[in-house]
């Protein structure tokens, strides 16, 4: 069974259970919940919780009970008093490197993993569940943020207020694509984002990817596939040579990452500017969107993200 059919079982099994725990699961403070490493009795309103890899961008931003977190950057969205308080939280390592001693220490109900599944392997599955009941809700792909924050912050007790700012984000989404459409519709729109590290070139994201799986939610369009033997084969992404710059030449707008000003992110100057780059039809006329928060893996995130899209496409030449 396909992984993302695997997931889709799992959440129906998840669901189920918790109709038929009914009032014996509130009168026992637990309830099954289903993740993608199977299914365990957690608390119904988890106190002390440990959030690795992936799982800090979601639960930060909604104010989950939080003892312990990884190192984590490009939290996209998190609010001073959030920030503050991820960064007075004990850290308990890195991605998949982790102080097991450490996380006992800090005496979990339940430790929330979004180490993305690829990565889960490498973690001592074992240990953990030893400590305490550990849910593996890692991506497989870029846009599943959006699923798996919802599973997330479901195990954490957090919910409602991850739902508030769900449908905050749906209906500014449908906002702007209505305000903007004659500037979206009909137009292909290439994302370009830096190589990686130690890698000449520049990487081009397509359907799905990092950068798109937000401005898509507004209708925006990234036409064709990569296959990127970096990334599993990822149809989403496709690290390419400079000498590919040429090939711009065919979209009518181009999308990058910026910083909260306006200005490219570290690593893009390079891309920007050199003359393949600044000779393409698009950048001459100034159909370019530099959008901050492109990013964001959580819904408070992608709110940042969709009042710098919609500035962009506000002065986007016709």
């Amino acid at each position: 069974m396909p992984r993302r059919s695997v997931r889709a079982f799992a959440a129906t099994v998840a669901a189920t259970a918790l109709l038929l725990a009914g009032c014996s699961s509130e009168d026992s403070g637990t309830r099954s919940f289903t993740a993608d490493n199977g299914t365990f009795e957690i608390p119904a309103q988890p106190e002390r919780i440990v959030a690795i890899g992936r799982a800090v961008p979601s639960l930060p931003t909604t104010d989950a009970p939080l003892v312990g977190v990884v190192e984590y950057s490009e939290m996209v969205g998190i609010t001073e008093e959030q920030e503050k308080t991820y960064e007075d939280l004990q850290k308990v390592g890195s991605g998949a490197e982790l102080d097991y001693e450490k996380i006992a220490s800090l005496e979990p109900d339940v430790i929330i993993s979004g180490i993305p599944l690829r990565n889960f392997t490498k973690v001592d599955e074992d240990r953990l569940q030893s400590i305490a009941p550990t849910l593996s809700l890692g991506p497989l792909t870029p846009y599943e943020w959006k699923d798996l924050g919802e599973q997330q912050t479901d195990a954490a007790g957090v919910s409602g207020i991850f739902d508030d700012q769900k449908a905050e984000y749906e209906d500014r989404a449908a906002e702007i694509r209505e305000e903007y459409k004659d500037k979206i519709d009909g137009v292909n729109f290439a994302a370009v984002e830096q190589a990686d590290q130690g890698a000449n070139g520049f990487t081009r994201q397509y359907t799905g990817g990092w950068i798109t799986n937000i401005p898509e939610d507004v209708g925006l369009n990234f036409p064709g596939e990569g296959a990127d033997t970096e990334n599993n084969g990822a149809t989403f992404t496709e690290a390419l040579s400079s000498e590919k710059i040429p090939d711009l030449r065919d979209v009518d707008a181009i999308m990058y990452r910026a910083e909260a000003d306006g200005s490219p992110v570290a690593g893009l100057e390079e891309l920007l500017s050199q003359s393949a780059f600044q000779n393409l039809p698009a950048v001459e006329e100034g159909r370019i969107l530099a959008v901050n928060g492109l990013w964001a893996e959580t819904y408070a995130g992608a709110l940042i993200c969709l009042d710098s899209l919609e500035e962009a496409l506000k002065n986007l030449p016709n």
